[in-house]
């Protein structure tokens, strides 16, 4: 009994392990970042409510448009009626109203013209949901923003580890040729104890780095509530060539495309409500005294059908001002798009001299780093000889790591460069 319960507790104990390990991203780019940020980032579920409530506004303007049917009752006291009554035998007249009023019918009343209003505020509420639903479509490209900074600190981070990783190669095989040295007494022990001192160095900064480099990817775990191997790979989209200008295909174009719309959805109901509108209705009840007879004093049926026709002929220019009030909105919407288009084609230019800069920069970088290095490895022949001391040959070592480390910089920034001006215009 107590090795079968070993036997499932081993096995729980397994399948969690497995589990847990399938849940481990190994792999990650940058787009499925993207698309699982805005899975779960709670703003942009309002897209199934947006829609459901343009649904909702859309039948109650179709039911506005349907005929009404209203039961009312009303009744009222009065302090003076009609009375009139002739003695003249030849006209004999008789009538007396009550001073009490009773009333209970049903009322149907249909706008049977309504001036092209029920089409107008369709079209409004469905412009208006197109609009919120875009706005979405800005908030979660603006998103993208907090991976992308994510993504590059790790990658930058990364960087810095490998460059410490070959500087204490270069360290530790220093460090075995001086061994052998002080141990044949060629050299003092002074020597190997700076060559040590120099890798604690080196080690607490990569300590640093690790911890740095953990915090970012816990950060993006927390961020995409995703579990992260420590290792994990992170990758980018294709970006081509330098050269490459992607076209401006950015959501808040769209979107002052929608507003223009909506404005110019607004004009259109502000037109309909001038036109002619026929309504017809119907009345039908009891009341008391008659309504409709006057010689008639008692409890009675009734019935009116009728029609109304309204047009506002003359509004002061009420109607004129309001649209060009909208007009005016809507050429400012054009001018704000414009702008924005505006601002992102100038960065073009600033772009590419950003680029060539930085290029020029690493080529540079790729020189230096390659002659400090030639003269790390000839330092390192002499230090292995006693010509020279530890303390020369570490200073070297430090020089030989920052030409490397500024060509490492200078590639995560021309990185950083190319995404972030491919994530400005939309290119991904």
């Amino acid at each position: 009994m107590i090795l079968q319960k070993y036997y499932c507790f081993l096995l729980l104990l397994t399948t969690g392990l497995v589990n847990a390990q399938e849940a481990t991203v190994m792999t990650l780019s940058l787009t499925e970042a993207y698309d699982i940020l805005e899975e779960r980032y709670p703003l942009l579920r309002n897209g199934a409510l947006l829609e459901q409530m343009a649904q909702n506004q859309s039948a109650q303007i179709d039911a506005d448009s349907k005929p009404v049917i209203s039961l009312k009752a009303d009744g009222r006291l009065q302090s003076e009626t009609i009375n009139l009554e002739s003695d003249n035998p030849m006209f004999p007249l008789n009538i007396s109203r009550p001073l009490v009023s009773v009333q209970t019918y049903l009322e149907a009343s249909y706008l049977l013209l309504d001036g092209g209003l029920k089409e107008a505020r369709q079209n409004l509420v469905a412009t208006q949901v197109k609009t919120e639903l875009q706005q979405q479509e800005v908030d979660r490209f603006q998103l993208r923003e907090r991976v992308n900074q994510l993504f590059l600190i790790i990658s930058a981070l990364r960087e810095q580890e490998v460059l410490f990783d070959l500087s204490l190669k270069d360290l530790t095989a220093r460090q075995e040729q001086v061994q052998a040295g002080v141990e044949y007494g060629v050299l003092l022990q002074t020597e190997l104890t700076q060559l040590l001192v120099k890798e604690q160095e080196i080690l607490a900064q990569q300590d640093n780095l690790n911890y740095q480099t953990t915090g970012a990817i816990q950060s993006l775990e927390q961020l995409l509530d995703l579990q992260l191997s420590p290792t994990v790979t992170l990758t980018y989209p294709p970006m081509g060539s330098t050269d490459i200008l992607p076209v401006i295909q950015r959501p808040e174009q769209q979107l002052f495309q929608l507003k223009q719309e909506a404005v110019l959805a607004q004009a259109q109901l502000v037109d309909s409500e001038r036109k002619p509108k026929l309504q017809v209705f119907a009345q039908a009840g009891v009341g008391y005294p008659n309504p409709l007879n006057l010689l008639d004093g008692n409890v009675a049926p009734y019935g009116i059908i009728g029609a109304g026709f309204s047009w506002k002929l003359v509004d002061w220019d009420k109607t004129r001002l309001q649209k060009e009030t909208l007009q005016l909105q809507a050429t400012q919407l054009q001018n704000a798009r414009e702008t924005f288009e505006f601002n992102l084609s100038q960065g073009e230019a600033r772009y590419r001299a950003e680029i060539d800069r930085i290029n020029a920069q690493i080529i540079r970088d790729e020189k230096i780093a390659t002659l400090q290095a030639e003269i790390l490895e000839q330092m390192a022949v002499q230090l292995d000889e006693g010509v020279i001391t530890s303390a020369d040959y570490v200073n070297q070592l430090n020089a030989e790591l920052r030409a490397r480390q500024n060509k490492a910089v200078h590639e995560v920034q021309l990185l950083q460069t190319q995404l972030n001006f491919w994530s400005s215009r939309g290119g991904f």
